[in-house]
């Protein structure tokens, strides 16, 4: 399963232990999912570990599941992202449910 995640949830890897973030990390680690990403994300995460702040515009999300052919968006972004609940082939889901997911 390819898997894209929103830098929300790296951050909360960060700065919440414990968190369902921090078992979807675990989860990756254990190669349960393939991680798809770009050099623009991992930009935004340098900026953004920083300063702990979120980008309003996350449109290059979606186009990185598209290209990357991703099952899921992973995302804390419930004001926008949440609320499509799928684009294309892949499916938007929480950091929760998706932890659900990958754990079986």
């Amino acid at each position: 399963m390819r898997v894209v995640l929103d830098s929300n949830v790296f951050i909360s890897v960060l700065i919440s232990p414990g968190s369902p973030p921090d078992g979807i990390q675990r989860a990756w680690r254990k190669k349960r999912f393939v991680l798809v990403t770009s050099d623009e994300q991992l930009t935004e995460l340098r900026r953004a570990s920083r300063y702990i702040a979120s980008d309003p515009d996350d449109n290059y999300l979606l186009a990185m599941a598209d290209a990357g052919e991703a099952d899921f968006l992973v995302t804390g972004d419930a004001r926008r992202l949440l609320r499509l609940r799928k684009v294309g082939r892949t499916r938007i889901l929480a950091p929760t449910p998706f932890l659900k997911l990958v754990k079986g």
